[in-house]
Parts: C-alpha cells; sequence; structure tokens
C-alpha cells in the first residue's frame, strides 16, 4: 500500500443520511493519534469518524466505480483552539513505519515537542 494512502485520513461526521466529510488529517503514531485542525472538527466529537480507504495504491483514487469506504470512531483527545490543532484518537493501529516529522525552524532541535506542552501528552518526533 502506499504511505499516502496509509497516513492521510478523510475525516467525516456520520449524519441519520450519510457521512458529511470534513477534512483531512495525518496519522502521527503507531497507536492511533491523527493531527487535524480544530476548525475541520469543530468542537464536538458526536458522531465523528476517519474514512478508511479501502485502496492499496493511490492511482486508484481516480476510480470512481467503487466509493466504499470504512468508518472508524475517533475522539477528540486535546484541541487548542489558538493554534486550530486537534488531536484525535482512535483503535487503529498501524504497523508500518510513520515518516520523521520535523520542522524548518531552524532554532528548535530535535525531538521538540511538535504540540506545546499545554497539552497532557506531547507527541514527540525524532
Amino acid at each position: 500500500m502506499n504511505l499516502f494512502t496509509q497516513l492521510v485520513l478523510v475525516i467525516g461526521r456520520i449524519t441519520p443520511e450519510s457521512v458529511q466529510m470534513l477534512g483531512t488529517g495525518f496519522l502521527v503514531t503507531n497507536d492511533g493519534h491523527i493531527v487535524t485542525s480544530r476548525h475541520v472538527i469543530g468542537s464536538d466529537d458526536a458522531s465523528l469518524v476517519i474514512l478508511f480507504p479501502h485502496i492499496t495504491n493511490i492511482n486508484e483514487y481516480q476510480d470512481m466505480s467503487d466509493n466504499s469506504c470504512k468508518p472508524i470512531k475517533v475522539i477528540v483527545e486535546e484541541i487548542d483552539p489558538i493554534k486550530d490543532l486537534a488531536i484525535l484518537k482512535s483503535d487503529l493501529t498501524f504497523n508500518g513505519t510513520i515518516p520523521n516529522l520535523g520542522n524548518f525552524d531552524s532554532d528548535s532541535g530535535i525531538c521538540q515537542p511538535v504540540v506545546d506542552s499545554h497539552f497532557k501528552d506531547n507527541i514527540y518526533f525524532t
């Protein structure tokens, strides 16, 4: 499976009629933590899901003959409305290697928190 199809996820909200697609999020830990913008999810995790794709190749995104997906429930773990960040948690387990995340700020060293320290559990990347 292409890495893109595994790490970039569609975030949605289940409604009585369908799943309302809200935006995208990025899988950042192997145990199911997803980072997205706070404005994507709002302030409520009611009926919030990620739509796990059934495809295994990014080129299959152009195939419109099968529009099925697997909704996986997520909860909001943390929200920072000032920085417009949200950390979601799912029961998803990813067994692959997640690429190292970094920044372009030359003043920051390796293993700086990606999320500020006022969050209860910082997520660190090397």
